[in-house]
């Protein structure tokens, strides 16, 4: 995605996974994402450094979160 700013949107619903950035969706789906509803699922959000500098550090702001149940 680069460094501008983007917009992330996840949908999980009926067997499939809607990944959209920008607008630009993807679909996924299969006998994984139909399991999802079997269970209690959590959503985590962060940024996570995979380098080995122990300085390395990033920032990840939320403007809108939407939640439903």
């Amino acid at each position: 995605v680069g460094f501008d700013k983007f917009t992330l949107q996840i949908a999980i619903k009926e067997g499939k996974m809607e990944v959209s950035v920008d607008g630009e969706k993807k679909v996924y789906s299969g006998e994984n994402y139909e399991k999802w509803g079997m269970f209690d699922n959590y959503f985590n959000v962060g940024c996570n450094p995979q380098g080995e500098d122990a300085l390395s550090s990033a920032k990840v702001k939320f403007y809108s979160l939407d939640v439903s149940h």
